[in-house]
């Protein structure tokens, strides 16, 4: 029977109907709405653990159909339409604009080798830390000699990994006296804790100036005592960086310890002493 269309058969418009459908798909719509959060908030998961269905890829992760996966070991975490993880391990990465602390390993004609705790080794040129410069009658370890520390700032870092560094910004150049500690850079945002409320914790029960850099370097100085107690109190937030209710637990300990001594009698001498800390950490 025909279906008014000359030469087209009824099997044929069926057969035409068929492979539409399969084309499709019965549930291809269904799918792409599809939008949920398969790992527990704050869950611990590793490399190739699914994390969400819908969602687009933050730091952390990949996606692959639709779907969002690990690609590290941390703890999983729903940010607005993005699936992410907060890694609990790794090495710093240094991107452009990263703030660093870097210590001296070597000078040459016309630049110094840094290390800023990386797997690539930073490269300060005279250029981009000194007005003037003249090689025939100066020498580089003039200004800076091996192991003097820094406070820089990421230029940029190209395609082979050479990064170049600057302290021609306000606030930049060498730190003098205080301890050095080292983190994972992962754990820098829980040290600096949320809208800075850690760090702000830190500097006005303890009294100390500190500047915390994004590759995992810490800065601190203040009375020899109160600075051993403040590197354990660091310690530990990074041991307990994935556990809830830190800030409070870290402000306990610090008043056990100090006894009172620091706190609401030295905030205003504490926040004077710390603005340039304060604009680094933004």
């Amino acid at each position: 029977m025909s279906d008014g269309n000359p030469g087209r058969s009824a099997r044929g418009t069926l057969r035409e109907n068929k492979r539409g459908n399969e084309r499709r798909g019965p549930n291809k719509t269904n799918r792409k709405n599809l939008k949920y959060f398969v790992a527990k908030e704050r869950g611990l998961v590793i490399p190739g653990d699914l994390l969400a269905v819908g969602y687009s890829p933050g730091p952390g992760t990949f996606s692959d159909r639709g779907s969002v996966y690990s690609s590290v070991v941390g703890l999983a975490k729903r940010e607005g339409e993005f699936a992410r993880v907060v890694a609990l391990e790794g090495k710093y990465i240094p991107q452009s604009g990263d703030l660093v602390i870097g210590v001296v390993k070597d000078s040459g004609f016309t630049s110094w080798l840094i290390d800023i705790n990386s797997p690539y080794l930073g490269v300060l040129d005279v250029k981009d830390a000194l007005d003037k410069f003249d090689p025939v009658l100066e020498d580089t370890s003039d200004y800076f000699r091996v192991g003097d520390t820094l406070l820089l700032k990421v230029k940029s870092v190209d395609s082979v990994r050479r990064v170049s560094l600057t302290i021609k910004e306000d606030g930049l150049g060498e730190i003098n006296g205080g301890k050095l500690i080292k983190i994972s850079p992962t754990k820098i945002p829980r040290l600096i804790g949320k809208k800075g409320s850690m760090i702000k914790m830190l500097k006005h029960v303890t009294g100390c100036d500190i500047i915390i850099a994004q590759n995992g370097v810490v800065w601190i100085n203040g009375e020899e005592r109160v600075m051993e107690i403040l590197s354990n109190a660091i310690e530990k937030i990074e041991k307990e960086a994935h556990t809830s209710g830190l800030t409070d637990r870290i402000k306990e300990m610090l008043s056990k310890k100090l006894g009172g001594e620091y706190g609401d009698s030295r905030q205003e001498t504490v926040e004077e002493s710390s603005d340039r800390d304060t604009s680094s950490n933004k």
